[in-house]
């Protein structure tokens, strides 16, 4: 473990340079224990204060070592976070367009804008175009063909129709973690942050603790509408440090 106490500059170098010697300086230090024989996953680096985060991570990674940040109060100002609260307001509501939105844009579906005009767009009776409500284009029964979308587009909405539909009667049914659950897993977007080293697994450890804490307001809440309330109202007031997923064998700081 290093605590990183103060930054000590000399007459006329700036805060940052000062800041960004003392980084190449601990990551140097890294580098050697790594050199070593120390494993990554057993190093630690303590700030007094977040601000300076970023130039340790940079310098961290100039000498080839990956690192996940985990403290600061910035949890609920995440995506991971976010994105599960604007699930849940739209299981209390399918007619949300800025829940839905949120979703359809997010990593579990990355839909294009060209499906997103598809549904937010039709042609009245002399042919031009009109806004439509893109949330009842999105859920409406049957097939997609009449919405103009490429079969490439069309695919992926009705994977991300028939996910959505599923996750709210689960969550209307009061298994909201199961529901959460499998759209991460169905949908390939946890074997995807996987695949992406340290940063994909500090977005797993978003997920889980933001799943964790819908649980634990699970138990409470009288109802759908309660939770998400409930959830919106905890991330407004949370001064949480980011969730992190990590053992002594991973391979970051």
């Amino acid at each position: 473990v290093h605590y990183q106490r103060s930054t000590a500059k000399a007459p006329g170098v700036s805060k940052p340079e000062a800041v960004a010697v003392a980084a190449r300086h601990v990551a140097a230090h890294f580098a050697e224990l790594r050199s070593h024989g120390a494993a990554p996953g057993s190093m630690a680096l303590l700030l007094g204060t977040m601000a300076n985060a970023p130039a340790y991570i940079e310098a961290l990674r100039g000498v080839g070592l990956d690192s996940v940040l985990v403290g600061g109060s910035v949890f609920a100002q995440a995506a991971e976070p976010q994105l599960v609260g604007a699930l849940l307001r739209y299981v209390v509501n399918t007619q949300d367009e800025s829940a839905l939105l949120d979703a359809l844009l997010s990593p579990l579906f990355a839909i294009g804008d060209d499906a997103l005009l598809g549904l937010s767009s039709e042609f009245d009776e002399q042919g031009a175009p009109r806004h439509r409500s893109f949330a009842r284009a999105f859920m409406q029964e049957g097939s997609l063909e009449g919405l103009g979308l490429s079969a490439e587009a069309q695919r992926g909405v009705e994977v991300a129709r028939d996910a959505l539909r599923r996750f709210v009667r689960l969550a209307r049914a009061g298994r909201t973690v199961e529901g959460l659950r499998g759209l991460l897993v169905g949908s390939g977007l946890l074997r995807r942050e996987e695949a992406r080293g340290s940063d994909g697994l500090a977005v797993g450890g978003n997920y889980a603790k933001a799943i964790a804490l819908v649980d634990d307001l699970a138990a409470d809440a009288a109802g759908i509408a309660e939770l998400s309330a409930a959830y919106d109202a905890m991330l407004a007031a949370s001064k949480a440090s980011p969730g992190v997923l990590a053992s002594s064998e991973s391979q970051f700081v």
